[in-house]
Formats: C-alpha cells, structure tokens, sequence
C-alpha cells in the first residue's frame, strides 16, 4: 500500500498561470488544512521525518479520497475580471474530481491503474478514514510532546 501511496504524489514545476506569486494560495491551504489539522506548535528536528510519514499513510489518503474540496467556476465579467463562483455540483474529492474530467487516464502515472485506486478509495468509508487518520493524528502529536526534551508551549 506504501507503494501505491508514493505514485499517488504528484509534483508541481509551475505556479499557476497569470497569477504573479503563488504564495498567497500555498499559505491559505498551509493555513486551512495543515494547520487545522496539526496546529502551530513546534515540532523539534528528532520528530520532523514522523510528520511527513503521517501525511503519506494516513493525511493524504483521507484528503484525496475522503475529504470533499471546492473547486470553482470561473466566469469573465465585463472588465476583464475572472470571478470564481463555487456551485453546489462543484464540490467533489479530489480523486471524484480527477475521475471527472475529459481524458483522466492521461493524468496517471504510469503503472497506475484505476481499479487499484477504486479499490483504495472503497477500502474505507469517509468516517472510517477519517477517525484513522486521527487516531494517527492524536499519537503522533503525543509522542512529538512526550519525548521532546523542550516543555510544549501553548
């Protein structure tokens, strides 16, 4: 499963198109769904590969495949200006909305076929899946807390 887990990353090359920095979007969803789920505590350099191991295994998973997200309609107005209106049809998990689209084969990596990824996405239910991830979530925040040497400050 780890094995399915590391194809199903996808790497960005570009920022998005007539946008001038990217920043502002990578700090809203830094700040919408990261920190939600983390918070703003430290967490000290002996715990930092954990982290990105939870998000692989359980985080990742239940935000692809579980979670539903937004994703908008642009329209032009008059002027020039693209206006981004979020209907109710609009909201899908990210693997609906990967299935959605015109060619979605084209999108996967090779090796990667779609009876693998229905069977991952059917495995578990969204409650399931999310009550796993945070159960992850609540050990490996204890055990950042528990064995740093620093006293957490809140």
């Amino acid at each position: 499963m780890v094995k399915l887990l590391h194809k199903l990353l996808v790497e960005f090359t570009q920022s998005r198109p007539n946008k001038s920095s990217d920043n502002a979007l990578v700090e809203g969803k830094n700040g919408a769904i990261i920190r939600t789920h983390i918070g703003w505590g430290h967490i000290p350099a002996q715990h930092a590969e954990r982290v990105p191991k939870f998000y692989t295994a359980h985080f990742n998973p239940y935000l692809n495949f579980h979670r539903p997200c937004g994703f908008a309609t642009v329209t032009v107005n008059g002027r020039g200006k693209r206006q981004r209106i979020y209907k109710v049809g609009d909201y899908a998990t990210p693997y609906e909305k990967l299935k959605s689209l015109a060619r979605p084969a084209d999108f996967l990596q090779p090796g990667l076929h779609w009876n693998q990824l229905d069977r991952f996405a059917s495995a578990l239910s969204a409650t399931d899946c999310a009550q796993k991830m945070h159960r992850a979530k609540t050990a490996l925040l204890r055990k950042v807390k528990l064995e740093s040497p620093f006293p957490p400050r809140f």
